[in-house]
């Protein structure tokens, strides 16, 4: 894996205050367009409709689950090497989950966030030369998912 514009990475671990995040870049504001689409998504759901009112409180605990993923990586690769994580593609998943995809020239990356907390998430990569398939904590920074998403 080669790492994006010649970007040079301090891969430390340091807390990052999820909670203070505000939208500054285009790209930040690219993603809370693309998290606000998708909360817009969950909420046309029939609201007279028992089971689709349980998919949408799954939906919504997913899609909590994956801003905190989403702004994590975004967060942590800006101040590591100073430049944001790409901005994916976002759409509701099977069994109340949140689908985000990134497809960038040659290679793609998808991760599935289950609405349950007990659960990980579930990843895939191919960039035509490597494969990366396994599951994570959507809470905690993953340096996996982080240098793939580095990719030129």
């Amino acid at each position: 894996m080669s790492m994006s514009s010649g970007a040079i990475c301090e891969w430390r671990s340091a807390a990052l205050d999820l909670t203070a995040w505000e939208p500054h870049t285009e790209d930040d504001l690219e993603l809370t367009a693309e998290l606000e689409r998708v909360e817009k998504l969950i909420e046309k759901d029939d609201p007279e409709d028992e089971e689709q009112d349980s998919l949408r409180d799954s939906r919504k605990a997913a899609l909590g689950r994956t801003k905190t993923f989403l702004i994590s990586q975004s967060k942590r690769l800006g101040k590591m090497c100073g430049l944001p994580a790409p901005v994916p593609d976002i759409d509701l998943g099977p069994n109340g989950s949140i689908d985000i995809h990134w497809k960038r020239g040659d290679w793609e990356l998808l991760v599935n966030v289950p609405a349950d907390t007990r659960q990980l998430a579930a990843v895939y990569g191919d960039n035509g030369l490597q494969r990366i398939k396994g599951s994570f904590d959507p809470k905690k920074f993953d340096y996996g998912i982080a240098a793939w998403l580095m990719n030129d």
